[in-house]
């Protein structure tokens, strides 16, 4: 099944938070790690999160992961990796 859009952008939330959590970083400590504002990093974790593609690249190097393996798994519902925030 075909995800929406609407969709997306809330499991692109909610993965995004859950990676952050993994991690241990605050929002400020993230969107400074990403380049971007505090406010950008919360609009991220919000309930309709538009970035650009250049955002979730940014986003994704926070986590030390590809911009694939981000959306691939937002896409597919998959749960962060494991290995994710141990070398941060």
């Amino acid at each position: 099944m075909i995800m929406t859009f609407r969709q997306f952008q809330k499991r692109l939330a909610g993965h995004i938070v859950a990676l952050r959590a993994r991690t241990g970083l605050t929002q400020a400590e993230a969107a400074k790690r990403a380049r971007i504002t505090r406010v950008h990093w919360q609009r991220l974790e919000g309930p309709a999160p538009n970035p650009t593609a250049e955002t979730l690249h940014r986003v994704a190097g926070v986590f030390k992961m590809s911009l694939a393996e981000l959306v691939g798994a937002v896409q597919s519902s998959q749960p962060p990796r494991a290995d994710v925030g141990r070398e941060l």
